[in-house]
């Protein structure tokens, strides 16, 4: 049996981000999958960010510029008003790295021998002159202790929000994290070793690493992903990871990603 070609919807939580908008905006243009539409919900941007939505409202299938109360706010938003059977989550900050991104992406979808919810690739990390490349293939013994995955640019199942919810809103970092927590060992994943997306240093998690740690911890609580003294022992040694390694990076020693 062939499986239809996906339909993807991409979905923008913007404030504030008239020096990127434009360049995530291009890359989903220059986009070779034709199958796909874009969403973008701004939170009451006041620089020129809506501007730029009006700008090129013809290139949205949905746009709204007003408050929310965070990114899973947004996110949920845009969801309501997404028409696609596939979902990717981008920043305002982020770029496709190639043209065929989705197009890689969407052919593991047709290729699979089997149900898919998530297809995930690598991205990279863009930080002054360094970049880095993260995002492993999903599996729950390491996911349940941290995002070993690149969320950006992946593909997800329509129906997972159907099936588990909508976004936590009141985790304003981790709340795509506890998403996937909810599945548990049972998501049907797939990966792709190639980077798809990029991502400017200096985005909420990376601005606010402290808070995602939070956030993260109070997500595999929640979930029950993990119990309440190991998500809490968890945190502690990511916290006093980071801190080691910016630590070495002020001696000038290169130690890989500033995360």
């Amino acid at each position: 049996m062939t499986t239809p070609q996906p339909n993807i919807t991409i979905l923008i939580a913007v404030r504030n981000a008239a020096d990127t908008l434009d360049r995530c905006l291009d890359s989903i243009a220059a986009q070779t999958w034709p199958r796909r539409e874009t969403v973008v919900i701004d939170g009451a941007s006041t620089d020129g960010t809506k501007a730029i939505l009006e700008r090129r409202a013809t290139e949205l299938a949905f746009w709204c510029s007003e408050p929310d109360t965070g990114i899973g706010n947004a996110w949920n938003k845009g969801l309501r008003h997404a028409r696609g059977d596939w979902v990717a989550f981008l920043g305002a900050d982020d770029w496709y790295a190639a043209s065929e991104s989705l197009a890689g992406l969407a052919a593991t979808i047709e290729g699979a021998s089997g149900p898919l919810d998530l297809v995930s690739a690598r991205a990279r990390l863009i930080h002054g002159g360094i970049s880095q490349e993260f995002g492993d293939a999903w599996a729950w013994e390491r996911f349940r202790y941290r995002m070993n995955i690149a969320h950006p640019g992946a593909l997800h199942r329509r129906g997972l929000w159907e099936e588990l919810g909508p976004f936590d809103e009141t985790l304003r970092i981790a709340s795509d994290y506890e998403f996937l927590l909810r599945s548990g060992p049972r998501l049907r994943t797939a990966y792709v070793p190639l980077v798809a997306v990029n991502m400017q240093y200096g985005g909420v998690s990376t601005r606010n690493f402290e808070r995602m740690l939070h956030d993260m911890a109070a997500a595999q609580i929640r979930s029950g992903a993990l119990p309440a003294w190991r998500a809490q022992a968890n945190r502690i040694y990511l916290q006093t990871r980071r801190r080691a390694k910016l630590g070495l990076r002020r001696l000038g020693l290169d130690v890989g990603s500033p995360l």
